[in-house]
């Protein structure tokens, strides 16, 4: 699990949003450009069953192809080994 403390990717985890059965949500900020977005961390009992894994970054894969005001924007992908954001 996630801490609050924690760097993933080009970001600094600076407060937990939220938590559900799946994945928590961090406001992180950018180390570089110092903006902030919102990290979605998959739960680390899911990161590595295979099927959740592969649902959570194909649905983050199909929306980032989308671009429309109601629909979240997604900027990146992590997936590395025991870590899977977006």
């Amino acid at each position: 699990m996630a801490r609050v403390t924690d760097k993933i990717g080009n970001y600094s985890l600076v407060d937990l949003l939220g938590s559900g059965g799946f994945a928590q949500v961090f406001v992180g900020e950018h180390t570089t450009f110092g903006q902030r977005d919102a990290v979605k961390v998959l739960h680390s009992q899911f990161v590595n069953n295979t099927d959740i894994r592969e649902r959570f970054t194909t649905e983050a894969k199909l929306q980032h192809a989308h671009d429309h005001p109601n629909i979240v924007r997604i900027l990146d992908i992590i997936d590395e080994p025991g870590l899977a954001a977006i």
